[in-house]
């Protein structure tokens, strides 16, 4: 017999090559000011390509997941800060 559910939060899988950057890590509500530069084990960026296709990726990524993220450009250092929008549960 089926089972009713509260809340459900969908498991996402990757169909294909794994995840380049930690997007569930990313994506948990908190602000995060992500560097653009050599990625690690460096330690010195978290991507390399430029902000605006960071965003890209970054939206793509959101939106997969049915997660609403907000995006600010800062140029010095170059960076994106990022915090996602959790949906309250009903």
């Amino acid at each position: 017999m089926a089972k009713r559910l509260k809340t459900y939060e969908p498991v996402v899988s990757n169909k294909g090559r794994p995840c380049k950057y930690p997007y569930n890590e990313w994506f948990d509500g908190q602000i995060r000011r992500l560097f653009q530069g050599t990625m690690p084990p460096d330690g010195k960026g978290d991507f390399e390509c430029t902000l605006a296709a960071m965003e890209v990726t970054i939206r793509r990524a959101a939106k997969f997941r049915g997660i609403d993220v907000s995006i600010f450009y800062e140029h010095d250092p170059p960076a994106l800060v990022i915090q996602a929008i959790l949906q309250a549960s009903a």
